[in-house]
C-alpha cells in the first residue's frame, strides 16, 4: 500500500475546502484535499449560502 505524508487534510472541496487549502498551502504545509465530487467548488454557491 502507498503511504502519504501530509500536514493538513482538508475533507470537502467547497468554498471553505478550497479556502483553508489555499490557506495552509500558503503557509508551506503539505495539504491534501479529499473530495467526493468529480470537481471542487461545491454546490453552495448554486444553492445561495454564500
Amino acid at each position: 500500500m502507498r503511504q502519504f505524508d501530509f500536514d493538513v487534510v482538508v475533507i470537502g472541496g467547497g468554498s471553505a475546502g478550497y479556502a483553508t487549502a489555499r490557506t495552509v498551502t500558503a503557509a508551506g504545509k503539505r495539504t491534501a484535499v479529499i473530495e467526493g465530487g468529480q470537481a471542487l467548488g461545491g454546490l453552495c454557491i448554486l444553492r445561495g449560502c454564500m
